[in-house]
């Protein structure tokens, strides 16, 4: 309970603009992902197995229930991420997917240069917190406690990031977003799985199993490439054979894209393999999130390494 009113004080700290000491790249929640996991879920073997990833978001987490991953570890720095997913896992199971989208989109809903009046409405919560308190007592404590003390709006806007996808292009990156019938898929899949969610920094992590597949995100965009190759020569350490981890993920990006010095070094493949070159990596491609928003085709990448005898 002492980390719940700990983050409950930074949580209203940021809703009142007292920033300073707790705005970061990582403190805001996303509200979905601004990946396409649609584009690379299929790359990996998620049936029956378990996987350690980051997600504020908690669409990768979705997403992999969706599969039937049957055992998953949330590690993210980012102090709101349980609070997060319990609230969406709430959601899923007490509204239907256009009370769901009502209640969590803000950006560009219900039409592009909208903004969704009725972001967190009090009367659809009512329909969520009862199952909220009985999945994670602490989460409901959280959210009550901010949705019944602040303005509404001001805790979307303080408390997440503002990069939020409009809803055609999150129900083509998100597999429980496609259509009414996917949403009820993962309706029935979430109550299979318990979540276990450890707050750290990926660089301070040390896991205690062993894993099928790992998920990191573009984490590696905010980190040197050699300090990206020391947390997966770690994670490699408890990667089951056959295992695969998701290294990086690359926006606007295939294997011939041309490095430019402003870039994050992650983007400089050349000295990312020489770094890499005991943890061979492959890039993957596939639509990337211009490409759906243009109707074009631009690639995104994920960069991976699967681990063989």
């Amino acid at each position: 309970m002492n980390d719940l009113n700990s983050n409950l004080k930074i949580a209203i700290d940021k809703i009142e603009n007292n920033y300073n000491k707790h705005n970061n790249y990582f403190s805001n929640i996303y509200p979905f992902t601004t990946e396409n996991i649609l584009g690379y879920i299929n790359l990996f073997d998620l049936k029956d197995k378990n996987l350690l990833t980051v997600c504020s978001s908690c669409d990768q987490v979705l997403n992999a229930i969706y599969c039937n991953c049957k055992d998953i570890t949330v590690v993210d720095i980012n102090l709101f991420t349980k609070y997060y997913f319990y609230l969406k896992m709430a959601s899923v199971l007490c509204l239907n997917r256009e009370e769901f989208l009502m209640f969590l989109r803000y950006i560009d809903y219900p039409k592009v240069f909208k903004k969704n009046k009725y972001v967190f409405n009090k009367e659809i919560y009512e329909k969520v917190k009862v199952t909220l308190r009985y999945l994670d007592f602490e989460s409901f404590l959280f959210w009550d406690e901010l949705f019944n003390t602040y303005d509404l709006i001001k805790i979307r806007e303080n408390l997440f990031n503002y990069d939020e996808y409009r809803t055609s292009i999150l129900e083509k990156c998100n597999l429980y977003l496609r259509d009414n019938d996917s949403y009820e898929i993962l309706k029935i899949m979430i109550k299979k799985v318990v979540p276990t969610f450890i707050t750290c920094d990926l660089k301070n992590f040390v896991g205690t199993k062993l894993y099928d597949n790992i998920w990191l995100s573009n984490v590696g965009q905010y980190l040197k490439n050699h300090e990206l190759y020391d947390i997966v020569y770690k994670l490699s350490k408890i990667l089951n054979i056959d295992g695969q981890i998701l290294v990086c993920y690359l926006y606007d990006f295939t294997y011939d894209t041309k490095y430019y010095d402003e870039w994050a070094e992650i983007y400089d493949l050349i000295s990312l393999k020489m770094i890499f070159k005991e943890i061979p990596l492959n890039v993957n491609s596939f639509t990337g999130l211009t490409g759906i928003i243009h109707n074009r085709n631009d690639k995104d990448s994920v960069l991976i390494y699967k681990k063989v005898r």
